[in-house]
Order: structure tokens, then C-alpha cells, then sequence
């Protein structure tokens, strides 16, 4: 691991383990994406090995594993991006730029998937989006990685209920696998085009029951119906 001269010029995003800021290094003045750890530093230098040994479109690449301070941190390319949360926190998205966020996810997805691995924790927290293309980034992979060293069919801990598929509530008797994350890429690309989350709950109890039984209010009219049958395909 190497050390390194880091100055962030702005923070980017706090994710789910980290936090994420465009840097200059010193004193060559090389710009990169710094996510730097915000919780367990063995977790997040395994985090590390997963991302670079991916490779895989839509998830962020690390260069290296460098330390600010006594803080590990990750060197990523530079990337013209904005935390996702900050685009939800607009208006519903125009169809096609949503398409476009939910297309690099899910091909994200698949590539995870494809490695014999989910991400269980895809929320607007945990991703980017670029301005240049307008797809997405996944910048966090710290729940697949504690999940890794976890008790096969474990559920885990729920990090924010808004965003989890039916069977990590825990109250149903069904296997967590890679289909939360395809149920939970249903619940961006709804909250992309209506400009709001599907279900509303004040306990964790409420959104159990949300995810389990309720159906979410009708897409805005301008949402094609082609588009709108995906949320029944995701049972949504």
C-alpha cells in the first residue's frame, strides 16, 4: 500500500463504508476520485481486492490502495460524477435518462452476478452517476464483501428499509440471493421516474410489510406502458 499526498478539492458522495471526493495529488497535481474508508479498514481493503479484481463496466475500478494519514483509501480515475441521492432530489428523471442510469446498472448487475456474487445494498448511497454519458457507477461493494464472511444465507443488517427486496426483511421464507438486487434496481428505476420512492413507512415493521404485500401508486401517465410492466415483472 502506498502513501501518498491527497488533497480532496470537493466531496462527491458518503457511501455506505466510505467517502468519496475529486483529489489532487501532490505535487505532480494528478486528479482522481479518492474514496477513503469511513468504518472497518480490513473490510474495506477487501472491498478493495473485490473491485479490482472485477473489472467489470458500472463499477468503479481502483488503481491502487494508498493510506490519508492512518486512513486506507483508494485511488480511482477521474470521474465526472455526482452522488446520485443529489440527482433524485430533483425532478422525475426524463425516460431516457432514466433508462440510460437503470441500462449501466444493470449491466453492473449482471457482471456481479456473473462472479457468483451480489451486491444486497443497491440504494442511491451507494452509486454514482456521470454526467459525461449519463449512465452509473456502483462505488460501494462493502455489503457483498461482509456478506463474503458471513454464515451461508445469512440475511445480514438492513442499512436503510426503503431500499431492500421482500426476503432481507427477514419475516419471509425465501432464500436472499442475487434477485433482491433486480428487485431493488426496480425500486431506483420507479423513484427515477416518479420522483418518489414507491412505498412510505415511519418503522422498520411498516416497510416490511410495504416490500411484502403492498403495491406501489401508478406511474405518472407519461411513463410509456411498455416501461411500466417491467415494474410488474419485478414485482414492484
Amino acid at each position: 500500500m502506498k502513501t501518498q499526498s491527497w488533497s480532496i478539492v470537493s466531496w462527491v458522495a458518503r457511501t455506505r463504508a466510505s467517502r468519496i471526493g475529486h483529489a489532487v495529488r501532490q505535487p505532480d497535481g494528478e486528479r482522481a476520485l479518492l474514496k477513503i474508508a469511513a468504518g472497518d479498514a480490513a473490510l474495506f481493503r477487501e472491498e478493495y481486492g473485490l473491485l479490482r479484481s472485477l473489472q467489470a463496466p458500472g463499477i468503479v475500478h481502483p488503481q491502487q490502495l494508498t493510506v490519508e494519514g492512518a486512513t486506507p483509501a483508494m485511488v480511482i480515475p477521474e470521474l465526472d460524477v455526482l452522488a446520485f441521492d443529489e440527482l433524485l432530489s430533483g425532478p422525475p428523471m426524463e425516460l431516457r435518462d432514466a433508462l440510460v442510469v437503470a441500462r449501466s446498472l444493470a449491466q453492473a448487475l449482471a457482471a456481479l452476478h456473473g462472479a457468483g456474487l451480489w451486491h444486497g445494498d443497491l440504494r442511491p448511497a451507494n452509486v454514482l452517476v456521470d454526467r459525461s454519458t449519463g449512465g452509473a457507477w456502483i462505488a460501494d461493494l462493502s455489503a457483498a464483501v461482509e456478506r463474503r464472511r458471513a454464515e451461508p444465507g445469512a440475511v445480514g443488517p438492513v442499512d436503510d428499509w426503503a431500499w431492500i427486496a421482500p426476503e432481507q426483511t427477514g419475516h419471509m421464507d425465501r432464500a436472499v440471493d442475487h434477485r433482491a438486487d433486480q428487485y431493488t434496481l426496480g425500486l431506483l428505476l420507479y423513484r427515477m421516474l416518479s420522483g418518489c420512492a414507491p412505498f412510505d413507512a415511519t418503522d422498520a415493521l411498516e416497510w416490511a410489510h410495504c416490500h411484502a404485500a403492498r403495491s406501489p401508486m401508478a406511474l405518472p401517465a407519461r411513463v410509456p406502458v411498455g416501461v411500466a410492466v417491467l415494474f410488474r415483472v419485478y414485482q414492484i
